[in-house]
């Protein structure tokens, strides 16, 4: 504890936050395909017009692989409803 003290100038160490949990969850239940599940479950969200299950399965996916999620906001700006 007193290392992470030392690296960063004596303040607390930052806590990993929700959106990295839910990552590393996605991650050991579903190994080297988690960002494509999680970008599958974002354009479903898609089609069900809901953006707030869109917005998290796409902060999810960026978290595991930015250019997978890239490619996601690519998709929601041809999607007129969504957009």
């Amino acid at each position: 504890r007193d290392g992470d003290r030392r690296r960063t100038g004596g303040r607390e160490p930052p806590r990993p936050g929700p959106l990295l949990g839910a990552a590393l969850a996605q991650f050991s239940a579903h190994g080297l395909g988690a960002a494509r599940d999680a970008s599958l479950k974002a354009e479903a969200a898609l089609r069900r017009d809901d953006e707030t299950g869109f917005d998290h399965w796409h902060a999810i996916c960026a978290a595991l692989d930015r250019a997978l999620a890239d490619r996601l906001i690519a998709r929601r700006r041809r999607i007129p409803s969504c957009a």
